[in-house]
């Protein structure tokens, strides 16, 4: 998490960290500052990012393929979509590949997590819900508010907090039908979205 949020403040001062880092990292610490490293904008890192891009590691060349595209790379966009395939099934490289279109404002990964979060009886289909709200798209709303009956509560759950992560009009009134739901746990998620959101009434 620090090092996604020194990407977002974009501290181009970290950058020669962060590339030492992403040669003994592994896992989520290397996906994290890959993206650091796209979000800070960095044209010198991308020799490194194509390299990582070519990784036997799926998970690797996903983020790395994110990070090339910040970088304005229409190669690493097409790599990413060419990772979504047409049936979702349980492909995590996908929900992966999906969520970073999203952070790219690409509408394929937008319908491809919209496709996962709706498959039935689909494992896949709460972190999509999940990755939805951490993209930080607005244009993820809609999305979950049109979940927002799935027939699975671990489903509803993961759009209660993400509505609480994305917020505005449509996520409060959302989130204002599931406070009304069947289930514990959605409603508690609910309700804390709204708190966090400012809606206490």
């Amino acid at each position: 998490e620090a090092a996604r949020g020194l990407g977002r403040l974009q501290v181009k001062e970290v950058v020669p960290t962060l590339l030492q880092m992403a040669g003994g990292a592994s896992g989520n610490l290397r996906q994290a500052v890959f993206e650091a490293l796209g979000d800070i904008g960095d044209k010198r890192v991308a020799s490194t990012l194509e390299q990582a891009a070519t990784s036997p590691d799926k998970y690797t060349e996903v983020a790395a393929s994110y990070a090339l595209a910040k970088l304005g790379s229409k190669e690493a966009s097409g790599r990413l979509v060419s990772m979504l395939k047409s049936d979702p099934g349980e492909e995590k490289a996908g929900l992966m590949a999906a969520y970073y279109l999203v952070k790219l404002d690409n509408n394929k990964g937008l319908q491809h997590l919209d496709k996962m979060m709706n498959k039935a009886d689909s494992p896949l289909a709460p972190p999509a819900a999940d990755a939805l709200g951490k993209t930080e798209n607005p244009r993820a709303v809609l999305v979950l508010t049109e979940a927002f009956k799935a027939p699975d509560p671990s489903v509803r759950l993961a759009v209660a907090r993400s509505l609480g992560r994305l917020g505005g009009a449509r996520a409060i009134s959302t989130l204002r039908k599931l406070r009304e739901d069947a289930n514990p746990g959605v409603r508690g998620a609910a309700v804390s979205s709204l708190v966090y959101l400012g809606e206490t009434d």
